[in-house]
């Protein structure tokens, strides 16, 4: 009988572990309490791995000696370690961080935290999208910061893009030095981020717009400001006169504003006529008597001759 070719046996081996992943994937998708579980899990570990993470950055120079150390003298100090997590989170930071990816290895530990929470449906996420675009953000980041140090921070403990970052950022500056390594990165970033967001250009856009309208309006401004007062020569008062003797006054224009104002209705208040005052009757009788009063007092002696 025939013997099986080497690819063709390669390849089932290959189908049967991808189907048997897929199968895996369904289960805990469909099934609530294995999901939970999982989420619950990668949380858990997430978080521990985090604290040994954070507490590299201040252990990390005491535990440095001890991690070079062969395993059966790390297991003789193990008392030693003084990462908050020990041993384990010694080896796991220093490896990580020192002989990884650098400081941007923190994105395995967003990953985690952002999966563990969809599996727990606390929230929803494109996990390709997410995956991919940390996957980018880890090379790039770690031969950033790898370039980074070839300039500067060559005191510190570890290495700031890891080994995989110093190795390829010091390739890169050897053949196309600094320059060339400068443009790479940053024209890399920018094709990532247009990629990544639909929007960016309509963003970039409207975000340089805004700083154009701002410098514009800004410079008339800042022209006045800087301008001594003694070289405007402007004298307020004699401005004014000038405008007032200037502007003539057009006298049709006032005689037709005065005609076309309404006059104003005035109401006439309403006069009270006069009451006729009552004549006495006995006013005749009146003046007799005072005249008689009157010759009594002037002349007696006529008063007698006349009452008889």
């Amino acid at each position: 009988m025939p013997r099986k070719s080497s690819k063709s046996s390669d390849h089932i081996r290959v189908s049967s572990a991808s189907r048997t992943v897929a199968s895996y994937w369904d289960t805990l998708t469909s099934d609530g309490r294995a999901r939970l579980i999982t989420g619950m899990v990668l949380l858990t570990v997430t978080l521990l791995v985090s604290l040994a993470y954070i507490s590299f950055f201040f252990t990390g120079a005491a535990d440095s000696s001890l991690v070079e150390m062969s395993r059966t003298q790390r297991m003789e100090h193990m008392l030693s370690f003084q990462n908050w997590m020990g041993l384990p989170g010694a080896y796991l930071a220093c490896l990580m961080i020192d002989g990884g990816f650098g400081v941007f290895s923190i994105l395995f530990l967003i990953m985690g935290a952002l999966y563990g929470l969809q599996l727990v449906k606390a929230i929803h996420i494109n996990g390709w999208k997410l995956f991919f675009c940390s996957a980018f953000l880890l090379i790039w980041g770690s031969v950033t910061m790898g370039f980074i140090q070839l300039f500067c921070a060559h005191n510190l403990f570890f290495r700031l893009g890891g080994v995989h970052g110093q190795w390829l950022a010091t390739l890169g500056n050897n053949y196309i030095q600094s320059i060339g390594m400068t443009a790479i990165l940053l024209l890399s970033l920018i094709i990532f981020l247009i990629l990544a967001d639909r929007h960016f250009i309509d963003k970039v856009s409207a975000l340089w717009q805004s700083m154009m309208a701002k410098l514009h309006k800004k410079a008339p401004e800042t022209l006045v400001e800087d301008a001594p007062a003694n070289a405007l020569n402007l004298d307020i008062n004699k401005v004014e006169d000038d405008v007032v003797l200037d502007a003539p006054i057009d006298e049709s224009e006032i005689k037709i504003e005065i005609m076309e104002q309404p006059e104003p209705v005035v109401e006439e208040e309403p006069q009270p006529q006069p009451q006729p005052q009552p004549q006495p009757e006995d006013t005749a009788l009146d003046i007799e008597q005072t005249e008689a009063v009157e010759t009594v007092e002037d002349d007696p002696e006529k008063a007698l001759e006349k009452l008889g």
